[in-house]
């Protein structure tokens, strides 16, 4: 048995407290390379939202677009991130909101008002004491 041999992710039963794992890949540049602090090559998500000192450069692309790309990766495999990317999912986000919002627009005897997220929000939120 080796000395750093911990027995105690398996419990008193002999098995893993856990029914999967789930692993993920690294998160690479465009030309993937592995994202590195040393190379320069790292995406802020900070910038990403906000935008860098030279929009021109690194323009704001907001909260959604990075939410966007986290949730249509493969995150079981390597994912790529740079400003191709983000461009590539500022266009589907636009595109993918400007469907939405014209959908909406057309169904009959809607009216945009909050009253129904606020009733959503309050079946969920748990009474105050």
């Amino acid at each position: 048995m080796s000395l750093f041999y911990r027995p105690w992710p398996f419990g008193k039963k002999g098995k893993a407290p856990y029914v999967g794992v789930i692993t993920h890949g690294f998160v690479l540049d465009e030309r993937g390379l592995k994202m590195s602090k040393s190379l320069g090559n790292v995406v802020d998500p900070s910038i990403v939202i906000g935008g860098g000192k030279n929009q021109g450069e690194a323009p704001s692309y907001g909260a959604d677009v990075l939410r966007l790309w986290v949730s249509s990766v493969d995150y079981t495999g390597d994912v790529m991130i740079g400003p191709q990317v983000l461009r590539q999912m500022s266009d589907i986000y636009r595109k993918l909101r400007g469907t939405l919002r014209f959908l909406l627009a057309n169904l009959h005897d809607w009216e945009a008002c909050s009253c129904f997220l606020i009733t959503i929000a309050i079946g969920f939120t748990p009474p105050l004491r």
